[in-house]
C-alpha cells in the first residue's frame, strides 16, 4: 500500500462515496476495542 498525496485524494474520494455505519479514527488498544463486533463485546446473558 502506497501513501502519497495522490492516494490520499483517491482514498478520501472513496470514503465520501461509501456509506458507513461506523468510522473509527485512530488506533491503538482503544480503537481495537471499539472495532470489536458487538456480540463479541457483550457479556453472555
Amino acid at each position: 500500500m502506497a501513501f502519497s498525496a495522490t492516494t490520499r485524494k483517491q482514498n478520501l474520494a472513496q470514503l465520501e462515496a461509501t456509506p458507513l455505519d461506523l468510522l473509527i479514527i485512530g488506533g491503538g488498544i482503544t480503537g481495537a476495542g471499539v472495532a470489536m463486533p458487538p456480540p463479541a463485546a457483550s457479556p453472555p446473558a
